[in-house]
């Protein structure tokens, strides 16, 4: 008798049954839906993502307030036409590499200056530089 997986109740036959063409193209029907479920789901965050850079580019202006002494940025806002402040990303805690571990973002109400929250983000990187773990926190 076939056992089926945890997650998606895929069949996995017992060794001793034989092949079935059957099996394999119901599983593979199971993992096209889920597939494509996941693909659509990434096409609807990608125009998000989109759409917040396109609304940040038109609605606010981008200056880099500070810069380590390599020249790299480690303060920048983002400010309304008015010019008051809309967000202030902070990096910090440089590891060996000079990749910064610790980005603190701080969201402003539309006064420009009342705190409205503040995302705090850990990372770590590979050799290359690339992000391997990323964890946030929401104050």
């Amino acid at each position: 008798m076939a056992d089926y997986t945890d997650n998606y109740n895929l069949k996995k036959p017992n060794i001793k049954e034989k092949y079935s063409v059957n099996d394999q193209n119901e599983n593979m029907d199971i993992l096209d839906g889920e597939l494509r479920r996941i693909d659509v789901g990434i096409g609807e965050l990608e125009k998000e993502v989109n759409t917040g850079l396109a609304e940040l580019t038109a609605n606010y202006n981008f200056n880099v307030t500070c810069t380590d002494t390599e020249g790299r940025p480690i303060q920048t806002q983002y400010t309304k036409q008015d010019a008051s402040l809309y967000l202030q990303v902070d990096a910090s805690n440089p590891d060996a590499n000079g990749f910064y571990q610790r980005i603190e973002e701080k969201y402003y109400e539309d006064d420009g200056t009342t705190l409205l929250k503040t995302v705090i983000w850990t990372l770590t990187y590979n050799e290359d530089g690339l992000v391997t773990t990323r964890n946030w926190v929401v104050s």
